[in-house]
């Protein structure tokens, strides 16, 4: 019950996604990775979305996995991060940045890999990452730990996103554009609370 005080939105989101993958696993029959069901279950899909107008693939690829071992790793991510940061941001700035920032990294992946099929939260856990890391740049300047923390995040994301590269099967795109995206939101945030 703490943990749900602390980080309600992390925790929702957990269990929406956890739900939607069962549903998934259902409809499937057991097989989520299929290429056609994925296209047909909401994957972020380029020609749909360019003809078909059908942008909410765009957003819906957040809540969709390929696998248990994809919707675990994400998972696990998410509320690691999101026990951390949701109570830095607020609820709704936390929510706000895990949803504007997937869709951005599904925005940069469907303008530079069209034809790609993808589906994941991956883009918008990096959004949290950079948000982490453009709030740890702001505080970590008075505070020797934070800094350090800091450190530790950002040779995760470039270790990341090295890897991402030499893995054809990951969106490298999904992953630079939630991560740049999470930065530009924590900014805006940040310089929103300065003139208030």
């Amino acid at each position: 019950m703490t943990d749900f005080k602390k980080a309600p939105v992390t925790i929702i989101i957990v269990v929406m996604t956890t739900l939607v993958f069962l549903v998934e696993i259902l409809l499937s029959h057991g097989q989520p990775d299929n290429i056609f069901f994925l296209v047909k279950f909401g994957a972020k899909y380029g020609p749909y979305i360019t003809q078909e107008h059908q942008y909410w693939r765009l957003l819906s690829p957040l809540f969709i996995h390929l696998s248990w071992s994809h919707l675990i790793l994400n998972m696990l991510t998410l509320w690691f991060l999101g026990m951390m940061i949701e109570p830095l941001f607020g609820s709704i700035r936390f929510g706000l940045i895990y949803l504007i920032g997937g869709l951005g990294g599904n925005l940069l992946s469907y303008w530079w890999a069209p034809q790609t099929i993808s589906a994941g939260a991956s883009s918008a856990v990096f959004s949290l990452l950079g948000a982490f890391l453009v709030y740890i740049a702001y505080q970590g300047r008075h505070n020797s730990s934070l800094k350090a923390q800091g450190q530790t995040f950002l040779v995760f994301v470039v270790l990341n996103l090295v890897g991402d590269l030499f893995t054809p099967s990951i969106d490298l795109w999904g992953h630079l554009g939630g991560l740049v995206t999470g930065m530009i939101l924590a900014i805006g945030m940040s310089y929103q609370r300065r003139i208030q």
